[in-house]
C-alpha cells in the first residue's frame, strides 16, 4: 500500500500527503540514519511515492483501485453465494492487475535510479583506477630518466613466487627482448621474484611497461 509508506490512510488528499512526506522525510533522511545501510534506498522510495501523488492523474487511478476494492466489498454483501464467488474473482483479478501495473511502474523508476546509481560509481571507479595508471607510469617514467644518468633505463619487474614455476634469465630475457635489445639482467640477491631489466634506450623501456608475462606466472611491471 503506498499510504502506507506514507503513514497516512488511504485515498488521503494532497494536503495530508505532503504533510506525511515531510515528516517521513525527517525521519528517514540517510544523514539521521547513518548505521541504516538501506536509508537510501528508503529515502529515494519514499521520494519516488511522494512525486507519483503529486501526479493528479497517478493518484486518481490508483484511488480508483482502492475505491473500487471497497465498492466490491460493498458490493459482495448484496450478492448471493453463487453470484458473489463469479464476481468476486473478476473484481479481485481487476484490482490486482491495476495495482501491480502502478506498482510496477515505481519499482522500474526505482530500478532506473539504482542502475544510474551504479553506472556512476563504475565511472568513478574506472576513472581512480586510470589515474592512479597513470601515476605509476609517470613514476616509472621519472626513475628511467634517473637511470639515464646511470648509463641505462631500468625497468623493475617483480613476481610472485610459485612452487610450479618460477622465471630465469633466459625467459626474461626472451619475452623483454621484444621490446628491444636487453643490456643487462639484474637479479637481487636478497629478494626472489625481483629483477631489474636494463635496456639503452628510453623508447624500448618505455613500451616494455605493459608487459604481463606468463599467465601461469603473471608479472608486475
Amino acid at each position: 500500500d503506498l499510504y502506507e509508506l506514507l503513514d497516512v490512510p488511504q485515498l488521503s488528499c494532497e494536503d495530508l500527503v505532503k504533510k506525511a512526506y515531510k515528516k517521513q522525510a525527517l525521519k528517514l533522511h540517510p544523514d539521521k540514519n547513518p548505521n541504516n545501510s538501506k536509508a537510501v534506498e528508503q529515502f529515494q522510495l519514499l521520494q519516488k511515492v511522494y512525486e507519483f501523488f503529486l501526479d493528479p492523474i497517478k493518484k486518481n487511478e490508483y484511488d480508483s483501485v482502492i475505491r473500487a476494492r471497497e465498492q466490491a466489498e460493498k458490493k459482495k454483501k448484496e450478492m448471493d453465494v453463487n453470484r458473489k464467488r463469479f464476481a468476486e474473482k473478476l473484481i479481485a483479478d481487476e484490482a490486482r492487475a491495476k495495482k501491480q501495473r502502478l506498482e510496477e511502474d515505481v519499482f522500474k523508476q526505482q530500478e532506473e535510479l539504482r542502475k544510474r546509481a551504479e553506472l556512476k560509481a563504475e565511472m568513478e571507479r574506472e576513472a581512480v583506477e586510470e589515474r592512479e595508471r597513470l601515476k605509476r607510469k609517470q613514476m616509472k617514467e621519472s626513475k628511467m630518466r634517473e637511470d639515464e644518468n646511470n648509463g641505462g633505463y631500468n625497468v623493475k619487474i617483480k613476481w610472485k613466487l610459485s612452487q610450479d614455476y618460477d622465471y630465469d634469465e633466459n625467459v626474461l630475457r626472451k619475452i623483454f627482448s621484444r621490446y628491444g635489445v636487453v643490456k643487462e639482467l639484474i637479479f637481487s640477491g636478497n629478494k626472489k621474484g625481483l629483477c631489474l631489466v636494463q635496456y639503452s634506450g628510453q623508447e624500448q623501456a618505455l613500451a616494455s611497461l605493459d608487459e604481463v608475462g606468463l599467465p601461469s606466472c603473471p608479472l608486475k611491471v
